[in-house]
């Protein structure tokens, strides 16, 4: 006769009392092929494995009974004693906070904290200094909370969380070999201890050997499968080697195990954000704000995935609730400031939070913030100021602040610090002081390059005023989906008044040897024609649908030639010809789409172009960037159009 389940539970523990430990197994088993969740067939067979030594065997299956049954407190003794037994005492303080948020008796709990390798006639006297080196661990007090681990040790030699606890003190000091070889003490004295094998991993990381750090974080996982700060950091790992698939595995693997982790849903966020997948990160970062309402990281990462979808006003809000929550953090008044430049100086000089985050910093500010202090006040034609803070930054260059920075910031700074350090050598005498009417200039950087000079337009002079938008490519507006790119230009658009002229300088940075179209061509199978004519009508509609109605005069800035340093160098001969008929051909397609839109364009490329159709060295201040003395040039173009 086929037992039922409850009969088959009945006689599984009618063997266990009995002490028929095979008979037993074979009941509980038979049920969980049945039901694989079942909760005290589950819990059963791990006491049985717990009985006769087979500790990792448990952990799964007491683990399954008590995420089943989490309402029995006698699952979450067994598991939180098995975490302990094998060494896992960061886990089973976990799962000791989480049984005492449910009301079970604490004093039963607070008994389970530390036994593994304790003497028991001493247990109660070392959970006491355990917990001194607790206190003073957490007050950073970390010389004395050393000196106070090295006691114990000195009483108990050959307990392993003591030596993990001296490693952890050494860590927090950042004195990486000796922390290594508490960890790895510990791990000698008990090899299936876990923590020990984390905390090498978290070691590792830092001295970014990342290699050793992957293989510690899979040997906690193996000794303790439901670990997920070991996943976390498995996922960090994995981040770093460009493995997006497995860094997402191994994060929401962390996230199973334990909801509240709030690093793993921080970093899934950033991950999903990287891949484009915004709804996704903005879900992980909704549930970090859930785990820690005041995490300043979250509001800022928050903001970055706002303004990757265009939404300006979510973005700005969330940069500024990061930076009210730590006005002091560098990198959210880097990321606020950057945003608050491309909307306009006065929303920039207005703004609250960056004032008070400036304050706070006082002389700390970063290298990178002072940048966009340097673009603020030349965009504001400040050029006391722009004397001001480039002397700061050549003072901060000195002492190694641009190696410090990541390639893409290091390059930002270059590229600008460069840039006005050129524009203002051209001389601040020539730069128009008198009231003209403005004729507004929207690009990337190249809109800084005529800034606040004179320009004859209709035997008028007008004053050129920059309206920036960083990194912006033609392809990014003649994009489909929505981007900052695109709100920055339709935020620009709506502040400049109707009836106005604008310059329209897009498409270099499309044209480059080493990104853009160039890039793009070798990974389609679409010709380069039709990349050409696809990016150029996109950007063009684009540009045209935001200004329908404003009756304003769109002057269009061709793309001018390439600056080579090194023409006669053989193996950039191939790159050079391509770039060239890339540009070429980019501008002869945005030439006829413009000129039968009744707009007008400028081309730059003819009067900045030799027979060989690179740059002639006459009107590049730089190896990107035209210099003030290519408007003449530029009102003769205007005058031949008309």
């Amino acid at each position: 006769m086929e037992l039922t389940i409850k009969q088959a539970l009945h006689q599984g523990i009618s063997a266990q009392k009995k002490g028929d430990f095979r008979k037993a197994e074979f009941f509980y088993k038979a049920i969980l092929e049945s039901n694989p969740k079942h909760s005290d067939a589950n819990h059963n067979l791990g006491i049985l494995a717990v009985s006769v030594g087979k500790f990792n065997t448990a952990s799964p299956y007491l683990y399954t009974a008590l995420t089943n049954s989490p309402d029995r407190p006698q699952f979450w003794l067994s598991y939180i004693k098995l975490l302990i037994h094998l060494g896992q005492t960061s886990n089973a303080a976990q799962f000791l906070e989480k049984a005492k948020v449910r009301g079970f008796n604490n004093k039963i709990f607070e008994q389970l904290e530390v036994r593994l390798n304790i003497n028991e006639s001493s247990e109660i006297l070392l959970i006491e200094r355990i917990k001194k080196f607790k206190t003073l661990f957490q007050a950073t007090k970390f010389d004395e909370a050393i000196s106070w681990a090295k006691g114990l040790i000195s009483q108990y030699p050959n307990n392993p969380v003591l030596f993990n606890m001296l490693g952890g003190a050494y860590s927090a000091i950042n004195w990486s070999n000796k922390a290594t070889d508490c960890y790895k003490k510990s791990i000698e004295i008990k090899p299936d201890y876990v923590d020990p094998y984390y905390n090498l991993g978290v070691i590792f990381s830092g001295i970014m050997d990342f290699e050793n750090a992957k293989k510690n974080y899979h040997r906690a996982i193996r000794l303790n499968p439901s670990y997920a700060a070991a996943y976390n950091n498995l996922g960090n790992y994995y981040k770093h080697v460009n493995n997006k698939k497995k860094a997402v595995t191994s994060y929401k693997q962390a996230i199973i195990l334990n909801p509240l982790l709030y690093n793993a849903n921080i970093n899934l966020g950033v991950i999903n954000r990287s891949a484009n997948r915004y709804d996704q990160s903005k879900i992980q970062y909704l549930r970090a704000l859930k785990i820690n309402p005041n995490s300043a990281l979250a509001y800022n990462n928050f903001a970055s995935t706002f303004l990757d979808k265009g939404q300006l006003r979510q973005a700005l809000s969330n940069y500024e609730k990061s930076l009210e929550l730590e006005p002091g953090n560098t990198r959210y008044l880097e990321n606020l400031a950057i945003l608050l430049i491309q909307l306009g100086t006065d929303t920039y000089q207005q703004n609250r939070f960056l004032n008070l985050s400036i304050s706070c910093l006082g002389a700390n500010v970063s290298y990178l913030f002072l940048h966009v202090e340097l673009i603020k006040y030349f965009i504001e034609g400040d050029m006391t100021s722009v004397t001001e803070v480039q002397n700061q930054v050549d003072r901060a260059s000195q002492q190694g602040d641009l190696d410090n920075l990541t390639y893409r910031n290091r390059q930002f700074c270059i590229a600008y610090n460069g840039m006005i350090k050129s524009l203002t050598k051209y001389g601040f005498d020539k730069i128009s002081s008198v009231k003209n009417p403005m004729i507004y200039h929207i690009g990337e950087s190249h809109c800084l390059s005529f800034a606040h000079h004179q320009i004859s337009l209709d035997t008028a002079s007008y004053t050129i005023q920059p309206r920036l938008i960083i990194g912006a490519k033609a392809w990014h507006l003649a994009n489909n989906n929505p981007n900052k790119y695109k709100s920055l230009l339709i935020n620009h658009v709506q502040s400049i008044p109707n009836h106005s002229n604008v310059f329209i300088s897009f498409g270099e940075i499309d044209c480059r040897e080493n990104e853009g179209i160039f890039i793009f061509k070798d990974k389609t199978t679409k010709n380069l024609e039709d990349i050409i004519l696809e990016t150029v009508n996109g950007y063009l509609n684009f540009i045209n649908s935001q200004f329908r109605g404003k009756r304003c005069r769109l002057f269009f800035l061709g793309v001018p030639a390439p600056y080579v340093a090194n023409a006669k160098n053989v193996s950039r001969e191939q790159t050079v010809r391509e770039q060239v008929m890339i540009i070429k051909r980019f501008n002869s397609i945005l030439k006829r789409e413009i000129t039968s839109s009744g707009n007008t364009f400028i081309d730059t490329y003819s009067f900045t172009s030799n027979a060989a159709g690179i740059s002639n060295g006459k009107y590049h201040m730089d190896n990107r960037h035209l210099g003030p003395w290519a408007i003449k040039e530029i009102e003769n173009q205007i005058v031949i159009s008309q």
